[in-house]
């Protein structure tokens, strides 16, 4: 590992308007990164809303770079379906109401978010201290959206997730099984990096050399995961990487929903948590 290729570094920041009667009204968007930005001009909520403006900049650099499974829209649908849950709490108004708001001209995503909540049992009540946070993100022309059920020890930081639902739309459906598979494995590979993975630097030195410390999460620390596809008559667009991005945000704004904390960066590791509380 201290011979790899490592991920491009992102940032964004978002800005956002609402009227008085607590309606969103404006979206605007300022990306950056090293040596690329990771802004999609064109991505949601870009058509949801009449003012929506998404800028990008740049910083040149002779480091070389690697794609992360779910190039960009990884991180992305982090810091985009965050902001969207803020937006939320900031209107009162629920989190995945808001998202059925923006998606109400697509029929496809409208779809998406009321056959999860059905799953996710989203509009029932909840035990103290558990929470659910909701994510939607694109690949290609394909959707989905996800839903994370977790508690969160405030003592050590460590976050549990008790229960993941998974939900996509790739047009026709080919492989039906899997389809579904491509999806669980993606909600996987998501939990394992929004939870554990990191590379750090001292010294111009990697000090991850192999998994006894680079940590990827266990068989025994895995969620119960519900994943379905929905087929429909549409072209086919793909499942390779459509559930990723959508994990990590969820579990982000489920933390919130759990102990009323804000968590803006990844991996959503313990210490990580813990600075968030404290701050």
């Amino acid at each position: 590992m201290t011979y790899g290729t490592y991920r491009p570094a992102y940032t964004l920041k978002y800005r956002a308007a609402i009227d008085k009667n607590n309606n969103l009204t404006a979206i605007h968007v300022i990306g950056g990164g090293i040596p690329e930005s990771p802004l999609h001009e064109n991505r949601f909520p870009a058509g949801a809303l009449d003012n929506y403006l998404a800028e990008k900049w740049v910083i040149p650099s002779n480091i070389t770079i690697g794609a992360y499974r779910a190039p960009r829209s990884n991180f992305n649908a982090s810091a985009e379906q965050s902001f969207l849950d803020e937006l939320a709490y900031a209107a009162d108004i629920d989190p995945l109401q808001l998202r059925l708001q923006l998606v109400h001209k697509n029929p496809r995503a409208k779809l998406l978010f009321e056959t999860i909540a059905e799953m996710s049992k989203w509009n029932e009540p909840r035990e103290k201290g558990i929470g659910l946070g909701v994510a939607y993100s694109g690949y290609h022309k394909s959707l989905s959206v996800g839903v994370a059920k977790v508690s969160v020890d405030k003592a050590s930081g460590h976050i549990n997730v008790h229960n993941y639902w998974g939900l996509g739309d790739a047009g026709r459906i080919v492989s039906p099984r899997n389809s579904q598979a491509q999806l669980v494995g993606n909600i996987l590979w998501g939990l394992s990096s929004a939870l554990k993975e990191r590379i750090t630097i001292e010294n111009g030195l990697v000090q991850q050399t192999n998994f006894h410390n680079y940590n990827i999460l266990r068989i025994n620390e895995m969620p119960d995961i519900e994943c379905r596809m929905i087929e429909t008559d549409n072209p086919s667009t793909g499942v390779g990487e459509l559930g990723l991005a959508m994990v990590a945000p969820s579990i982000a704004n489920a933390v919130f929903d759990a102990i009323g904390t804000r968590v803006r960066h990844m991996p959503l590791t313990p210490s990580v948590v813990l600075e968030a509380i404290k701050s």
